[in-house]
């Protein structure tokens, strides 16, 4: 937890963790304002695409670059699917 902690510090960017827990606060206070959710849900999602991206290349770093090319693109687009999938009905399945 703490390179974590270090890399948050470091990069401004990761600051906008920030704002992932204000679209659930946003979402439940003012489910109707839709822009400002769209808004803030982008801006949380910036730096959990950019963790995610890290991750991928910390995994291709350690098992290699055939495993690494598998994992990337597979894993690198999965915060865009928040953003354009609709959710699943209970008993759906997604994909």
């Amino acid at each position: 937890m703490n390179p974590l902690l270090k890399e948050i510090r470091r990069n401004p960017m990761l600051w906008l963790l920030a704002f992932v827990p204000v679209v659930f606060a946003a979402a439940k206070l003012r489910p109707e304002a839709h822009t400002w959710l769209f808004v803030l849900s982008v801006l949380a999602i910036v730096p959990l695409a950019a963790l995610l991206s890290h991750a991928t290349e910390s995994v291709a770093a350690k098992t290699g670059d055939a495993a690494g090319a598998c994992s990337t693109p597979r894993w690198a687009t999965s915060p865009n699917w928040s953003l354009r999938s609709p959710p699943c009905a209970p008993a759906s399945t997604c994909w």
